[in-house]
């Protein structure tokens, strides 16, 4: 850990870089170049950072450095979304071509990751323009809970109407206008399917609750979103035709088998099962096959009912990164409970 770059150093340095000096004085800051673009960073950049996942060792990362493109930042750290050019058609991932690049990537909008000074590596040649990187916050707003990560104010400078507001903590709609403020209607919290029409927002479903208005102060509003994409709530043959296993009363998921991917409630994404306890469904993202990040646990009620499985290769490999997490986290609670309940196989299961 770099000890020495303390809050006043970075205090000086960011008073310099937004004083928009060319050159920083030896004398007080040194000549290291990272220091001085790390203090540069800004929302809607792209950067190259280190990507180690937990328990992960930099020899055994192929790809040690990635472009990360920026949400957030504060005195100490960059908050970025992870950027890739494997191809993913998972609902999760946004692709994009950067300006300077010649290959499409594909931006992981369902976790905002935390980027220390000492992972920092460089301000990349890569840019977004602004249309784009509105494109990005509207994508990840439909996954991420930790919305204090995001810096709305750099990305969304108007109020419009139909924008999507954050106002204390409560959720709104814009409307209209008048002398006092900006008129809007709540977004109400929905928590099963009855809904014709809803938006999710920060990995939840909303809708709007039109008989309800109220006048905001336009000091206080952030705009989490200029166009908002509702969706109309209509379910896929596959998940009616499996929602029965869960609707006749009977919420013990022990029709599963390791490997299986289950549908979850309020949410597009997917999670691959992996085992059971009385209570919770142990899971990873269905993403974590290529870039792990860990064992995670849901309540069974809110599995919605069996999606589809993977092959037997690719639940040999995520079987082979599950104990390799395992053993070097061994003293994690999570980890711990998991273990204690853990039933899967590398064995071929076929359903």
């Amino acid at each position: 850990m770099i000890n020495y770059l303390n809050d006043k150093y970075f205090d000086e340095l960011s008073k310099a870089v937004n004083d928009k000096k060319d050159e920083i004085d030896k004398k007080n800051f040194g000549s290291e170049k990272k220091k001085y673009d790390f203090c540069k960073v800004k929302p809607g950049d792209v950067i190259i950072a280190k990507s180690l996942n937990p328990g992960e060792k930099e020899e055994d990362n192929i790809h040690l450095y990635r472009p990360f493109f920026v949400v957030g930042k504060t005195k100490r750290k960059i908050q970025g979304i992870y950027c890739t050019t494997k191809k993913y058609t998972s609902d999760e991932y946004l692709p994009l071509t950067f300006i300077n690049a010649s290959k499409v990537t594909y931006l992981d909008c369902s976790r905002i990751r935390q980027i220390h000074f000492d992972d920092f590596k460089m301000i990349s040649k890569y840019k977004i323009n602004t249309d784009e990187a509105k494109k990005i916050i509207n994508k990840i707003i439909n996954y991420t809970h930790n919305y204090n990560q995001i810096d709305f104010n750099s990305f969304f400078k108007k109020i419009t109407f139909n924008s999507i507001v954050l106002y204390g903590k409560e959720l709104y709609k814009i409307s209209g206008v008048t002398k006092n403020g900006y008129e809007a209607h709540p977004l109400k919290q929905i928590y099963n399917n009855g809904a014709s029409k809803y938006i999710n927002i920060f990995g939840k479903k909303y809708e709007v609750d039109e008989e309800e208005k109220m006048v905001l102060n336009p000091d206080k509003i952030i705009v989490i979103t200029d166009e908002p994409v509702f969706s109309k709530n209509e379910e896929s043959e596959e998940v009616k035709k499996n929602k029965s296993l869960f609707e006749s009363g009977d919420k013990n998921v022990e029709n599963y088998q390791y490997g299986d991917i289950l549908s979850i409630n309020c949410s597009k994404s997917k999670i691959i099962y992996l085992a059971e306890s009385k209570k919770y469904v142990y899971y990873v993202s269905m993403d974590d096959i290529d870039f792990f990040r860990g064992i995670s646990r849901i309540d069974k009620n809110n599995v919605v009912a069996y999606y589809d499985h993977l092959k037997d290769e690719e639940k040999n490999k995520l079987a082979v990164k599950i104990d390799k997490f395992i053993s070097l986290n061994n003293d994690n609670l999570a980890c711990k409970n998991f273990q204690k309940i853990k039933s899967f196989s590398t064995k071929n299961k076929k359903r």
